[in-house]
């Protein structure tokens, strides 16, 4: 597993809320666009876990407090395409993406905002982890992300 990389995603709409996006492979930037069109590295079809800020904090604090060692990979417990994150955290089920497709997207390591080979490389992967280990070792009840995003309970 490569080294995790923290998104942390704030939104005018949710003050006070603070919903970490920590995986493997990630997208770079805001999900909320002002622009028309959600703009998406990569197909869209990426798989992501998001995992809540608190429930990063409470595994940290787990691992340093517990007599484990090891590595433990920790995502949030709801798996959805990358799209489906962008739709659910704009509260909109239409709602129009244009995706930049990883050929393109390479080339903003040369132009634009210059953005790393290597970081590109993880934005058009899936973010996920296929043993998630952390909430099992340490006990914890990880948090859903429209429990936190939305307010809802599940």
């Amino acid at each position: 597993m490569p080294p995790f990389f923290p998104v942390d995603i704030r939104d005018a709409d949710h003050p006070g809320q603070s919903f970490l996006y920590l995986v493997g492979h990630t997208e770079f930037g805001d999900l909320k666009f002002p622009a028309p069109a959600h703009q998406i590295v990569g197909n869209g079809k990426q798989r992501v876990a998001p995992v809540y800020l608190g429930d990063v904090v409470a595994a940290t604090d787990a691992a340093i407090t517990s007599d484990h060692t090891g590595t433990f990979d920790l995502q949030g417990p709801d798996e959805m395409s990358f799209d489906d994150l962008v739709r659910l955290v704009n509260g909109a089920t239409k709602l129009s993406i244009a995706h930049v497709p990883a050929v393109l997207a390479r080339l903003l390591q040369f132009v634009g905002p210059k953005l790393p080979g290597s970081l590109i490389d993880v934005m058009v992967h899936d973010s996920r982890s296929d043993h998630p280990t952390a909430h099992l070792v340490f006990g914890l009840s990880l948090r859903h992300l429209a429990q936190v995003w939305l307010g809802s309970s599940l």
